[in-house]
């Protein structure tokens, strides 16, 4: 890498070249980076050089943003028994989870008060989802469930030197066959809780209990609600294990980022109909302003983690629901504003916005309907 500098008084040119051009940068008064887009280390350097070189408005704006993923999951894994069926299930899991997903494993069980009682196996990254279901299969069992010890670090993995934060969701899917830890039990929910907090950022617990004694179900739903995670999913089957583990995996973030696109969707869906009663109500002026103010809303972003991660019959009938409603609302407001035109010049409006707007509600309608059946498609086990 090379880096020349003229600092002549009426031009700032700073030029930092990587081999291998994918990406160019302008930022600063004239700072140029080029950028090799199959290195990220290397990316992230350069964007370091670019914050002290005066470019970190493009930076923290752009850059970051671009490489970073939508989700990020931490799988924290039980090996103080056989996991075997855990080991199983998480290959399912993570062999459907999307492309763009950074996925990591971490596992716990060991001695109290001694180092490897919980252990990053695999680090984050995109493209390793065979590594994680290797690592899983070959990690010995045995030790003790250090449960609280393993969630304590699992947020901890997503501090430290600028981290690629998730820009949608960062989460820690736990599998444990105890809802008991051996050597933290006193204080297990006050640990976590401040441990979590000093994380520095929103953190998203899920735990599955695999055939947990029933007498340390309770406790693991207290550990669940000190991570602020619901209740956890108990199943006692390696079957129940692999769909509870799959539907939290990539079920979940599906009906997440539908109820996403139909949040986003709804201003403009209510300013649209907001405009077409003040039209009834000869306030011209006042749909005007609301069709003004209506936009569009921009779910594109929920529409591509849909698309990368839609990988059942159910899920990709979600996603298409989904871009259907999309479609529909860029056709409400041109419908609205032919019928404002059509009263300002007394004639009759060339689109029927009433059909359109039957449509738009019968599918926010069906759509909720499909995301609850999804809901119970996650199993649980009787407590």
């Amino acid at each position: 890498m090379s880096q020349d500098t003229d600092t002549g008084p009426d031009e700032v040119r700073q030029e930092a070249r990587v081999f291998g051009l994918g990406w160019i940068l302008q930022a600063g008064r004239d700072l140029i980076i080029h950028l090799a887009v199959d290195f990220k280390p290397l990316v992230l350097a350069v964007a370091a050089a670019a914050l002290i070189a005066g470019g970190g408005w493009a930076t923290v704006n752009w850059l970051i943003p671009a490489l970073s993923p939508a989700y990020k999951t931490q799988f924290l894994i039980d090996t103080s028994a056989d996991a075997t069926d855990i080991a199983g299930a998480l290959g399912t899991a993570v062999g459907n989870s999307g492309d763009d997903d950074a996925l990591g494993l971490r596992s716990f069980g060991g001695e109290c008060g001694r180092d490897g009682n919980t252990t990053r196996l695999v680090d984050f990254g995109t493209g390793n989802r065979g590594r994680i279901a290797d690592a899983a299969r070959r990690v010995p069992a045995g030790g003790r469930p250090t449960l609280v010890k393993g969630i304590v670090e699992a947020a901890g993995d997503f501090s430290g030197f600028w981290p690629l934060r998730a820009t949608q969701v960062n989460r820690v899917v736990v599998v444990t066959r105890h809802g008991a830890d051996a050597c933290d039990a006193e204080y297990a929910e006050d640990e976590i809780r401040q441990r979590i907090a000093s994380a520095g950022l929103k953190i998203q617990f899920r735990l599955v209990g695999y055939r947990v004694p029933d007498d340390q179900r309770d406790r693991l739903s207290r550990i669940a609600s000190a991570a602020g995670a619901p209740e956890p999913v108990f199943t006692e089957t390696p079957e129940q294990l692999r769909v509870a583990l799959d539907w939290l995996t990539n079920t979940e973030p599906v009906r997440t980022n539908a109820y996403e696109v139909i949040r986003i969707l709804d201003p403009t869906a209510k300013r649209v109909d907001a405009a077409v009663t003040a039209i009834g109500a000869g306030r011209l002026d006042v749909a005007e302003r609301e069709l003004d103010r209506a936009g569009t809303g921009d779910a594109d972003a929920q529409l591509k983690v849909l698309a990368d991660r839609a990988r059942t019959p159910a899920t990709r009938d979600i996603q298409r629901r989904a871009i259907g409603l999309r479609d529909l609302q860029k056709e409400l407001v041109p419908a609205a504003r032919d019928l404002l035109d059509a009263a300002r010049s007394r004639t009759v409006a060339p689109t029927d916005y009433s059909a359109i707007a039957d449509r738009y509600n019968d599918e926010v309608d069906a759509m909720n309907r499909a995301l609850a059946a999804l809901r119970l498609t996650l199993p649980k086990a009787p407590r």
